[in-house]
């Protein structure tokens, strides 16, 4: 299957109230632009999410504006180009056809009240518009020379119409339930993505095939590559949604991956320009994680792009490309696993996955995300951040793991049972709910002597002979409530030991409380520090540890065959708008000391585009530093 280099991804969603769609498109210019930008996969409109098709189609509605085959002709000039192309579908929303065929609408079960939005006209897929969907996604793979399609907005929605209730009695399911009308929902979105994937596969030998908003296990069999969508200046995505996303994406087989962010600051926005070193840094750090490059615009209605756009992008694509061959037959080195079962959505907000991403980059633990769908044998550390609550397959996982040697450390109610019984390797027994709020900690030694809080619930615990366990539970005088009369607000902590806040036996560690949300909500640096303790007492051989390091600092490790590369990264997103986070400089960071383990391998040489560095070595690690790096440097260990 083709692999992309490059990426562009252009969204056209274009009203029928617009005349003359793709006046000024010039198929040839277009092209050689994507060309000088090293592009080699393009995603382009075949219908929008209004409903209008680009293309001559005799199935769905071409745009009453458009007076050529506005697809076919860029189509053939990209074939001709060595350029991929896929066809994009909106899968969830067609205006135009809504209109045409209102039975092929959904009937919410809270009317849509919202403003002006294109999310106001959602299709269901129990209706002849699945069929229809299907019918035109064959026209154009049948027809065009594409490499495959993407479908987007297939989201789950609630329907209430006359197909899915009589559906849902048929199949015993309650139809007033949405809950119940989600899954029924997901189930046909699941029978489509099927239809079509088989449908394209009949034309084309081996697509690319994405479902946009379909959870990335749902489509193991219908996709064929995963793809991130994400604007990270966005508030509700954030610099954290890509690193989640990817961490957790990588695990799952799937040989092509990419990384989509935009040049906009927000669908819809034609008028967005943001910065090269957003843009580059977002690149770069998705290669990092094993993610091709995509950058996402918004294609004009009269096909003429913006000459200053353009340039964006060329320059974008022109700073990354030294870089490049540093992650060429690369893959992505992880010794830890977070262990977060749940669907697509829940792991990408999950505020304890968040939270842990924060962490363990501060401390340059190198982690992916998993589920039950990947392989934990390969991790020498499995997380399971604070409500992480195993199944049957999970505690045989974690029996497997303890007995080959592995380490754990979990926080809050995580490895509970739904019988609230932590499994045989934990190094505590259950004792009940923390009843106390606020609850504070103290951990003399690595931290000051006073209570700190923790913002999170929490459980009390015993711990089983041969565990160690640090730290004190303080409670509060009163739990915040109204009492004698009072609102009990100003809290301080009781002096009295209410029990140990982290228990350790060599394999496993166990926090009381729910460290990792603690830490999304309020970024406690304390929280950090234990965290680190907690991990050097069961993990003490981290791959890389980085002294003098501003706590922005993130790093990822690359494998190459007879090298390993350390990527480092050096900025600061800043909230500078209500809706937006903005990245405009790459920080200057000096004298970064990195002690390096080298897995028994004999080192050649350690370097940076710059040249190469002097190190040492001591036992099986080798110390180096890095003087001077500004945004982005890799540095390559090779070995003999």
């Amino acid at each position: 299957m083709f692999r992309p280099t490059r990426a562009l991804f252009y969204d056209f969603h274009t009203s029928p109230n617009y005349p003359e769609v793709g006046k000024y498109f010039d198929a040839e210019k277009f092209t050689d632009f994507l060309l000088e930008c090293g592009v080699d996969f393009l995603t382009f409109h075949a219908r929008c999410n209004m409903g209008m098709a680009y293309y001559d189609t005799r199935i769905g509605i071409r745009h009453p504006g458009l007076k050529f085959d506005l697809f076919g002709t860029l189509a053939e000039a990209c074939a001709r180009k060595g350029i991929a192309l896929n066809a994009y579908f909106n899968g969830g929303l067609s205006h135009a056809e809504a209109v045409q065929h209102p039975d092929w609408e959904t009937v919410p079960p809270r009317p849509f009240t919202g403003g002006v939005s294109p999310m106001a006209r959602k299709m269901c897929c129990n209706s002849p518009y699945a069929g229809h969907l299907a019918a035109m996604i064959e026209e154009v793979v049948k027809n065009y020379p594409v490499s495959g399609v993407f479908v987007d907005c297939l989201n789950p929605n609630p329907c209430c119409c006359e197909r899915c209730t009589a559906g849902m009695k048929a199949a015993g399911l309650d139809p007033s339930d949405e809950k119940a009308m989600l899954e029924f929902s997901r189930q046909a979105i699941q029978r489509l993505t099927e239809d079509i994937s088989a449908t394209v596969r009949k034309y084309i030998p081996e697509p690319l095939i994405y479902y946009n908003c379909v959870g990335f296990e749902d489509q193991a069999e219908t996709g064929t590559y995963l793809e991130c969508e994400c604007i990270p200046s966005r508030g509700d995505w954030g610099y954290e949604y890509l690193p989640v996303s990817a961490r957790y994406m990588r695990t799952l087989g799937k040989e092509t991956c990419l990384n989509m962010t935009a040049r906009f600051y927000t669908w819809g926005d034609f008028g967005g320009l943001r910065t090269a070193v957003a843009l580059k840094h977002e690149l770069l750090v998705g290669l990092a994680n094993g993610l091709r490059p995509n950058i996402g615009d918004h294609f004009p209605p009269d096909g003429a792009l913006s000459p200053v756009v353009k340039a964006r992008v060329k320059e974008v694509y022109a700073s990354i490309r030294p870089f490049e061959p540093l992650f060429e037959n690369a893959t992505s080195f992880a010794e830890a696993a977070v262990v977060f079962p749940g669907t697509l959505p829940q792991i990408r907000h999950a505020e304890e996955v968040r939270g842990a991403l924060r962490l363990l980059s501060e401390l340059d633990i190198q982690f992916d995300i998993v589920t039950a769908a990947s392989d934990w044998s390969k991790y020498a550390l499995l997380i399971f951040p604070d409500t992480v609550r195993p199944d049957r397959e999970i505690l045989d996982r974690i029996e497997k793991h303890l007995a080959a040697g592995g380490k754990i450390i979990s926080t809050g109610h995580a490895g509970l049972t739904e019988g609230n019984v932590f499994p045989a390797g934990w190094p505590v027994t259950y004792l009940g709910e923390a009843p106390w709020d606020p609850v504070f900690f103290s951990f003399p030694g690595p931290l000051p002597d006073m209570p700190f809080a923790l913002h999170a619930p929490g459980v009390l615990f015993r711990e089983k002979p041969g565990t160690k366990v640090f730290g004190e539970l303080r409670k509060a005088y009163h739990n915040k409530e109204w009492f004698n009369g009072y609102p009990e607000f100003y809290l301080p902590p009781e002096r009295e030991n209410m029990g140990p806040f982290l228990a350790v036996n060599g394999q496993t560690a166990h926090f009381s409380h729910e460290i990792f949300k603690s830490y999304h909500a309020y970024a406690m640096s304390e929280l950090r520090t234990v965290l680190q303790f907690a991990i050097e007492r069961v993990y003490s051989e981290q791959k890389v540890r980085i002294k003098s390091r501003p706590t922005f600092l993130r790093s990822c490790v690359g494998v190459k065959k007879n090298a390993e590369v350390l990527h480092l990264f050096a900025v600061v997103p800043e909230q500078k708008g209500t809706q937006t986070r903005i990245i405009e400089d790459e920080i200057t960071v000096k004298n970064l000391e990195i002690d390096w383990r080298c897995d028994r391998r004999k080192v050649k040489s350690v370097s940076t585009p710059e040249g190469p560095l002097v190190f040492e070595t001591a036992g099986d690690r080798i110390r180096f530093t890095v003087g001077e790096m500004s945004g982005y440097l890799p540095v390559t260990i090779e070995y003999r």
